[in-house]
């Protein structure tokens, strides 16, 4: 365990395990990747590509099953590193934001615990804060 120093109750933050660790990176650097401009411009070329030699294939059957199982299998990939990505940076943001709720000291704690709580209780907890948000711009 690694002792965060500095607080009043540390927190314990286990050890993280290599293969997770390794994924979160690789994912993370897909995401960022996939994202550029320059990856759009290399599928469009790969596209591009392969429609140009569609007629010098006569439009075949084979040409047609590669792009669509390349796309497929590219596609299935993705969605994991993507969601995986999205997991990992939603989990990091909780964890910083209860840090920030926990240190204040006119801060709601039950707020630390509120991923726990159904749909209708967070749609009620937000029009609560829009309400209030309202109240401010009236002011």
């Amino acid at each position: 365990m690694i002792d965060i120093a500095g607080h009043s109750s540390p927190i314990m933050l286990p050890h993280p395990d290599y293969r997770e660790r390794s994924f979160s990176h690789m994912a993370a650097k897909v995401a960022r990747g996939s994202g550029r401009a320059s990856c759009f411009v290399a599928a469009s070329v790969i596209c591009a590509c392969w429609l140009i030699g569609g007629p010098f294939v006569h439009w075949s059957d084979s040409w047609q099953l590669v792009i669509n199982t390349v796309s497929s299998v590219i596609t299935f990939l993705m969605v994991f590193v993507i969601q995986g990505s999205q997991t990992r940076d939603t989990d990091i943001l909780n964890a910083k934001l209860n840090e920030i709720i926990r240190s204040l000291p006119n801060a709601r704690n039950e707020f630390l615990s509120i991923d726990d709580l159904g749909d209708v209780e967070l749609h009620r907890i937000n029009e609560d804060f829009s309400r209030l948000a309202r109240q401010e711009t009236v002011r």
